[in-house]
Order: C-alpha cells, then structure tokens, then sequence
C-alpha cells in the first residue's frame, strides 16, 4: 500500500473523529484496518504507527468521553481484524463490563497482584506507582508483581516487595506484534486468589484486550475519570485507590536500588552546591522541544545561580546530540553529562536542588522525590491535558509553551522562580 495513501487516511480518520466521535470515515478505517491486519509486515508496521501516532494518541490526549468512546468503536475493529479469534462486539461488550464492574474484593482471598505497566516511565511513576503503593498496603501479604520492561522494573528494584515479571512492548512494532505480547499474560489468573490491576495500559491497548477475566482485573480508565475535574492523573489515581481499594494514601513514589543512589552520592559530594538537574529528553516526541536557542539559553541561565548542572543524555543518539550542542558553550568542570539509566538519572535528581526540563519523565521523578522541578510543557492539545500530565505536588511549577512563543518571555517566567527554587537549598 502506498505510504502517502495511509498517512492520509490516517489524517481524515482523526478529522472525522474529532468532528463527530459517533461517525468516523468508514472508508479511511477501512484502510487502515485492512493495512494494520496485513501480512507485510513494513504494511503493518506503518499503518499501525500512523492510527495510534495519529489518531489514538490524539483521542486519547483530549481527555473528553465521547473521543474515548469513539476509540473502542475503531480500535475493536482494528484488532478483531489482527486477530480474529475475537469479535469487535465481543471487545466492546467486554470493555464496558470491565470498566462498570469492580471485581469483588471483599470475596477474593488475594494471594499475588499483577499491576500492568504503562510502558512510558513517566506514566508508570505518575499513575502505575500509585497502584503499586495502594496494593502494597491493602495486601500486604500478597506477592506484588510489575509486569513490564526491565528499565521500568529499575525504577522500584529497591523494593523488595515488588517483584519483576519481565515483559518487553513493541512499542515501534505492527499491532499484531503488541497483541502477542499481550497474550503471553492470558494465563496469569489461572490461579485461584490473583487479581489484575490495569492502569489504562498499552500492554492491553487500554483496556481492550481479554488477557484475564472482568472478575479478577481492576480497570482504571484513566481518560474519563473524574472529567470535570482540574485533577492531575496521579491525583485522580489516588481518589480511585481510596474508592476502590479504601486506601486513603496512595501516593507516587520510587525506590531506586542503594547502588545508584550511591553512585549519586559520590558525585554530589564533588560539588560544593547542589546541582540542578536538567532532561532535554522529549522521548522521541520532537514536538514537546522549543529548539536549539531556547536549549543553549535555558542552560546559560541556570549556569548563572553558580551551581553546576547535570545533564541527562537521554535515550541516545539526536537527543544526546542535543544535550551536548546546548553545553557546548558551558565551561566543562561546570557541567556533567549523565550517559546511565533513566533510574541512575533519578538517583541523581534525588540529590539535586532544582529539576528543569520538557514534559517528560523527569518531571514525575522530580515530583515523586519532593525535588522542586520546572517544566516547559509544549504541544498540549486542551487545557485538560495540560492538567491531566501536570506534575504533582505544590512544588513543580509548569510554564507552558504556546506555539510561536519567544524564548525569552520562557526564559524570563523561570527567571521570575529561580532563585526562590534554589535559594535554600543546599
């Protein structure tokens, strides 16, 4: 199939959705099912990457009902196509069962958890962390299991009580690939006393995939709780702990392994003032950047106060690329770039005086840390969304970035929070 063909059924299926949910362009869906649910795999591939890049992500970003409800309409047809054991009327039927129903707790002796990552690591300390501290405390007894990436996992390996249960999402592969993926877990309610606890994960396309029975999955759709609401997500997680699990304070955290806090420590004693750190990462996301000038600027700036600076690399590649053209023009012994972990990032932010960077996973770190943070949120569809990935916490400040905003009117609203942030710290 043509690339351009797909990318422009792609463009009018999101079009149509967001122009009256109820009634998609049949013929665009069509397409795009009929390349999803081919047999070549680059077909597939592509045609995958373009309806969740998109169309999905773009649904599910607004945060508004009637886009979620059109999500399930498509998405199950899509997926019954990939994999036709399943029917879309029995993925919807399922789906709304799921998210009506709560599994009967109070009857079930629970014995161990799987709580299924969100794959993104900001979303699993902002959310899935929430669920993992609530299930912690309700069930104490209960072996805790995360099910998701290793680099996920690292972020709690310092916790004992949660235990790793490997699995890797093909988040650049055809949805065929991801729905294998996900039908690796159908047989973990097999036994007797286990619950599944589903944060809105990608590893079941939110929700929609049967790997385990309604009665033994707790479902938090996170793209329609509370929707009225000013809420972060974190925050909005947290109300459903407490109403679902009564549990009253289920909080975002992460418990990093000794060695990389120790590795953080030594670095920080090296510096006479606690650094500040600073993530350019936008995960592969280049629309959530401001630009090379802004960058370079931005460093210049917290070079200023006289403490040094920790800069993550990133994922590698253009975004490390980026990191260092900013720090090119900042005296060496003022600057270190971390090339380790995202978790070994962490540990460091956990010894920082101030975290500053885009709408990433730092910003969550920093909030769940109780580090104040700053962050520059470009590429937010509504205000809701704005809301729903602000950090948490009375100590992360957010500056939004309206498209064609200059950087200095950026530069001087961190200005006008820089020194409060830093001032005493140590």
């Amino acid at each position: 199939m043509d690339p351009g063909q797909l990318e422009a059924a792609a463009q009018r299926l999101r079009a149509s959705c967001l122009a009256e949910p109820g009634q998609p362009d049949a013929a665009a869906l069509s397409l795009l099912v009929k390349a999803c649910a081919s047999h070549d795999e680059d077909v597939a591939t592509s045609a995958t990457k373009l309806l969740i890049g998109a169309v999905v992500e773009d649904l599910s970003d607004r945060f508004q009902p009637p886009l979620v409800d059109c999500y399930v309409s498509l998405f199950t047809q899509v997926l019954a196509a990939c994999q036709p054991v399943w029917s879309a009327d029995f993925l919807r039927n399922r789906y709304q069962q799921l998210r009506a129903a709560s599994p009967p707790l109070s009857a079930l002796a629970i014995e161990q958890v799987f709580v299924l990552s969100r794959i993104t690591l900001g979303a699993d300390i902002a959310i899935t962390s929430v669920f993992l501290d609530a299930i912690r405390k309700r069930y104490a007894q209960a072996r805790l299991w995360l099910v998701g990436p290793a680099k996920n996992h690292e972020l709690f390996a310092g916790d004992p009580t949660i235990t790793h249960w490997p699995l890797d999402y093909p988040r650049g592969g055809s949805l065929r690939q991801r729905i294998a993926v996900s039908e690796q877990l159908s047989g973990l309610c097999d036994q007797p006393g286990t619950l599944i606890v589903d944060p809105d994960s990608r590893i079941t396309q939110l929700g929609l995939l049967p790997i385990a029975p309604s009665t033994r999955t707790l479902f938090f759709e996170s793209r329609t709780a509370d929707p009225d609401s000013p809420r972060t997500l974190s925050e909005i997680a947290s109300g459903f702990c407490f109403l679902r699990l009564a549990v009253p304070d289920a909080a975002p955290f992460l418990a990093l392994s000794p060695h990389l806090d120790q590795t953080a420590r030594v670095h920080r004693a090296q510096c006479p003032h606690a650094p500040i750190t600073v993530s350019l990462g936008v995960g592969g996301n280049v629309a959530k950047r401001v630009g090379d000038g802004f960058e370079s600027a931005l460093l210049r700036q917290l070079a200023s106060t006289g403490r040094p600076l920790w800069l993550d690399a990133g994922a590698g590649g253009a975004e490390a690329a980026w990191v260092r053209a900013a720090a090119a023009s900042l005296p060496s012994a003022r600057v270190r770039i971390l090339d380790g972990s995202f978790a070994s990032f962490c540990a460091h932010i956990a010894h920082s005086a101030l975290y500053v960077g885009y709408d990433s996973a730092g910003q969550h770190a920093a909030s769940a840390l109780g580090v104040p943070g700053v962050t520059f949120f470009r590429g937010a569809v509504n205000e809701r969304m704005l809301a729903r990935w602000t950090p948490r916490g009375p100590h992360s400040h957010v500056i939004p970035v309206a498209s064609g905003s200059p950087d200095s009117t950026l530069l001087d609203s961190l200005g006008a929070h820089l020194n409060s942030y830093v001032r005493n710290a140590g």
